[in-house]
């Protein structure tokens, strides 16, 4: 089985800030909002992505954020860099759905159904070699 887990530090480190901002000099108003804030930094602060003998997933934060891909499905797997302006987070993109917590090394997926994903992770390389190897031939 092949596991990964990149810390999210370009989603982390703006909301620890915020957080701590919102804190130190906010109002009883903003407790709501650093609620939500500090919800966002348990969701995303990193991403495990692992490969099986049947599929891949990527898991966000906590665990309570999930994607399954299952390999028979799966067309190809490609390295690509995503684009600064894509973000980070969950959400679609030109090129297909976006899973990612930081940087802009991805793992590009395109599905038998036409579907394309990109799973960021710094180590796109290990990932699309686990792919290949669990694969059916």
């Amino acid at each position: 089985m092949y596991e990964r887990t990149q810390f999210g530090k370009f989603i982390v480190f703006p909301l620890v800030i915020a957080l701590a901002f919102l804190l130190y000099f906010g109002r009883k108003e903003t407790y709501i909002i650093s609620a939500v804030l500090f919800l966002a930094l348990l969701l995303f602060y990193k991403i495990t992505v692992s490969v099986d003998e049947t599929s891949l997933k990527a898991v966000f934060g906590i665990g309570f954020i999930q994607k399954k891909f299952l390999l028979k499905d799966i067309a190809l797997a490609n390295p690509v860099r995503t684009k600064w302006y894509n973000g980070w987070g969950i959400h679609l993109t030109p090129n297909g759905w976006l899973y990612n917590v930081s940087g802009f090394d991805a793992v590009e997926i395109a599905m038998k159904n036409g579907k394309k994903y990109m799973i960021g992770i710094d180590d796109k390389e290990g990932v699309i070699r686990a792919i290949k190897s669990y694969s059916p031939k």
